[in-house]
């Protein structure tokens, strides 16, 4: 059996295992019992295939394929009520060296995450602070939604890692791939504490 065919055959043995896990795990969703098939981890390996003809990596653990369906199930998972469980957000960043190409991704990634948060629930923190503010001017109001905003970024934690990859460019540095996750409970949770912070006039 060639090589190639075997390592593939590996991959989708430890794909298998690594669903059920998920399916069978306390920490698991429903969702993966609907969403578990042999079609998805067909996807996955062929979204790794891509990755990997552009040079991407991953350090051990988890292989590309299987972090790539991890993502792929995160994304599709709902809550009790059908909506969206997650908000996932990604984010790449270079450097000469992999430690500060990691850290400069850390960031980015949980700006990018702060940024939907806010992009999302833009409506609930313009009417929180419009009602607790009721008598401030259009500055001041404005101010304070970009304050809450800043504060998301600071404050956002539980998130969950759901891809980490790197890969070497031809100029020699390095680039890093992060996507993180954050549940929409804890993001509401987050937003609904920070507003109470509000002051009224």
């Amino acid at each position: 059996m060639p090589e190639k065919t075997i390592i593939r055959t590996q991959i989708m043995k430890r794909l298998i295992l690594f669903s059920l896990w998920l399916l069978f795990s306390s920490t698991a969703p429903s969702c993966y019992a609907q969403e578990l098939s042999k079609e998805l981890l067909k996807e996955a390996i062929e979204q790794a295939k891509l990755f990997e003809k552009e040079g991407w990596k991953v350090n051990p653990g988890l292989s590309l394929a299987e972090q790539i369906a991890r993502s792929n199930m995160v994304e599709k998972e709902l809550d009790e009520s059908g909506y969206q469980k997650w908000i996932v957000a990604e984010a790449k960043s270079t450097s000469t060296v992999y430690a500060a190409a990691k850290s400069q991704t850390l960031v980015l990634v949980k700006n990018e995450l702060a940024g939907k948060i806010g992009t999302e629930m833009e409506s609930e923190i313009d009417n929180a602070i419009a009602n607790r503010m009721k008598d401030a001017d259009i500055e001041a109001i404005v101010q304070m939604k970009e304050r809450t905003i800043a504060k998301i970024k600071q404050k956002i934690q539980r998130t969950r890692t759901l891809m980490e990859c790197y890969r070497e460019l031809n100029d020699g540095k390095i680039e890093v791939l992060i996507r993180i996750a954050v549940t929409w409970e804890s993001a509401n949770n987050m937003v609904s504490n920070l507003l109470k912070d509000v002051q009224p006039n």
